[in-house]
């Protein structure tokens, strides 16, 4: 008993650190930073086939440098994690779960905010659609944060959320609208310096060893 307690403690804290590398930060601020930049291109003449062509190679390009980085820089240093089939499952039923209630939930407030725009017979208030969205950012990553236990996820859900937030707070107060892409830009900036902060401490504490690259938690059973 004590060694199955023992080996899901080991796996546990093999799962933790994945995100010990700050890569995923990285990488979420990143798409936030990148969206601000789609907003700002929206704003030009081009067509939609070249904004779609843009918008999906900067996710690509994303992708590709997050995979790029897990292989050059974290599995050296580390090792490659490889997970019991329970706890994968486990994870990807969480997920599918978090996934349900986050949609299920943003698609009864979309409603609700109609019903009560048509039987008012008035316009909502302009901040409605900007909280609705940050209400769904915060769902779509506190809910992972929660399951996976990474900390930091909330503090990127906050810098999803806040965006469109303090952008409507601008335009409606003081008038100022500098747009959408500015924002995001400001948020993801954000992000990516958490990130960056992180993946230097994780250089500093975890040199490349001598020899062969070890896998770690390999075999162990959840």
């Amino acid at each position: 008993m004590s060694q199955e307690l023992s080996l899901k403690d080991v796996e546990r804290r093999a799962w933790l650190s994945l995100f010990d590398d700050g890569l995923a930060d990285l990488g979420l601020g990143g798409l936030l930073l990148w969206w601000g930049v789609i907003s700002l291109l929206a704003q030009t003449d081009l067509s939609r086939l070249v904004m779609t062509t843009i918008n999906l190679s900067g996710y690509a390009l994303l992708m590709l440098a997050f995979r790029l980085a897990k292989r050059y820089v974290t599995v050296p240093r580390i090792g490659r994690a490889r997970f019991s089939r329970r706890r994968i499952i486990r994870v990807a039923w969480a997920g599918v779960v978090a996934a349900v209630l986050v949609n299920t939930t943003f698609a009864l407030t979309v409603v609700a905010i109609g019903r009560q725009q048509s039987l008012l017979g008035k316009a909502v208030s302009p901040f409605v659609s900007p909280v609705l969205l940050g209400v769904f950012f915060l769902m779509l990553f506190g809910v992972p944060a929660f399951i996976l236990d990474y900390r930091r996820l909330y503090v990127i859900a906050l810098m999803f959320a806040l965006p469109e937030v303090v952008r409507t707070v601008f335009r409606e107060f003081w008038g100022l609208d500098p747009g959408a892409h500015v924002f995001r830009a400001v948020a993801g900036a954000i992000v990516i310096g958490m990130g960056a902060t992180v993946l230097l401490r994780f250089l500093r504490s975890h040199p490349v060893p001598q020899g062969s690259e070890e896998e770690m938690g390999d075999g162990v059973s959840g």
